[in-house]
């Protein structure tokens, strides 16, 4: 991404990368691998086609630190990182996997887009995968079309992932992303929403406001659901500007991030929409792999995860203030969430419910993953609280889930204490 501030005019000094924006790159990396490695568990598999895009690619160099040493940007990133799961894939592989990989890089900014193909071009690796590297210099908007149309005729999986790292919230027209899940159903989209920005321009009295991105909005009434007296107007409205943004994506799963900028103290959300639970799995767990200040505003079991540099041990050397930091303690609080509230839940599913579908109609609601989900089942069902059995009803599961297909069941002494 190129912020306003960022300039690749001068190709021996490129701007200074911010903390927050390393750590999107840390998110990025760290799911782009484990999103590999967990498509390509079948050890039978030989291919795996797949389009990356990154829509607000920026000059693809930064400098960082004290000394200002230079930086890879996303773009190479990207490309790194896909060639690192190829590698590790086939490190325990004596049928070898073949990535097919393709990518789109956008950038509006002309020096930027400069020193975006001169970056690419000084890369061994890029230069390795050169005829499967295509760099636009535009606005991803021009471009979304073509790309889609690519990715469906490349392959019938259609497997891409848009990185729309925005400046602000109104660059990516939601249109186009509901036409990328619309045509595009493994596809998914890593999203910047620069929420501060727009929540204060829902506190501002001004009326018939609309938003570029999410024209259908009715910018009023959705600033009208919260008093402005209540303290807690901007937590309670992110609350609220999160049911929309999910509804305008056209997802059906999100794992919602925050990121707080140092330089103007504002929450960045990385959003990270998908149209299947497990890929939401993948992310979430992602979340608790890199326990860097993560935290939401609510409970264990609601909506909101973020990322705090000024709070982050790495930058500061101080521990993290008191939250939910998908650490030990955050863990705790989720399992415990869940063993008070599956019960419940699963009662109002008609007292049965198969695993996968559990998991699929609560991830959104929660931020533990599949394995958490299982664990306290496991315990539940020692307790005597819920039992497990097969697909077929007839084979009890003693040890928890061991199968996606397997039945969740509140036993039948139950089913009184649930309906009190």
């Amino acid at each position: 991404m190129g912020h306003k501030s960022h300039s690749w005019k001068d190709k021996d000094k490129p701007p200074v990368i911010r903390p927050h924006s390393v750590e999107k790159h840390r998110l990025l990396q760290t799911y782009l691998f484990r999103y590999v490695l967990t498509l390509t568990r079948i050890k039978a598999m030989e291919r795996l086609p797949l389009t990356l895009i990154d829509g607000f690619a920026g000059g693809n160099v930064y400098r960082q630190g004290a000394d200002r040493k230079f930086r890879s940007g996303s773009p190479s990133l990207m490309l790194d990182t896909i060639r690192d799961a190829e590698e590790t894939v086939n490190a325990e592989r004596t049928k070898k996997l073949q990535i097919i990989d393709d990518y789109f890089f956008i950038e509006q900014e002309a020096h930027a887009c400069d020193s975006l193909r001169r970056t690419l071009a000084d890369s061994p690796r890029a230069r390795a995968v050169r005829d499967r590297i295509r760099v636009f210099q535009g606005d991803f908007s021009s471009h979304a079309a073509r790309i889609i149309q690519f990715v469906k005729d490349k392959s019938p999986s259609g497997r891409a992932i848009f990185n729309l790292d925005q400046c602000g919230y109104d660059a990516v027209p939601f249109e186009q992303i509901r036409a990328i899940f619309s045509a595009l159903p493994k596809a998914e989209v890593i999203l910047t929403f620069a929420a501060d920005f727009l929540i204060d321009y829902l506190r501002e009295g001004r009326p018939n406001r609309r938003l570029k991105c999410m024209p259908d909005l009715d910018v009023d009434a959705l600033a009208s659901t919260v008093d402005r007296s209540d303290p807690r107007w901007r937590r309670l409205i992110q609350l609220e500007l999160h049911q929309e943004v999910l509804k305008a994506s056209g997802a059906t799963f999100y794992t919602p991030f925050f990121i707080r900028s140092t330089d103007s103290h504002r929450d960045l959300w990385i959003l990270h929409l998908s149209g299947h639970h497990r890929a939401r799995d993948v992310m979430t767990g992602v979340h608790w792999e890199r326990h860097n200040s993560v935290a939401h505003y609510g409970g264990a079991g609601l909506k909101m995860l973020g990322y705090d540099p000024e709070q982050d041990v790495v930058v500061t050397g101080q521990k993290p203030l008191p939250g939910f930091f998908f650490d030990d303690k955050a863990q705790a609080m989720t399992e415990g969430a869940l063993l008070d509230e599956l019960p419940r839940r699963i009662y109002e599913f008609s007292d049965a419910v198969e695993f996968q579908r559990l998991f699929a109609l609560i991830t959104n609601e929660t931020p533990a993953t599949s394995q958490m989900l299982r664990k306290s089942i496991r315990i539940l069902a020692r307790e005597g609280l819920l039992r497990v059995r097969d697909a077929s009803g007839l084979t009890e599961r003693r040890a928890g889930i061991q199968a996606e297909s397997d039945i969740v069941t509140i036993p039948a002494q139950k089913l009184l204490f649930y309906t009190i």
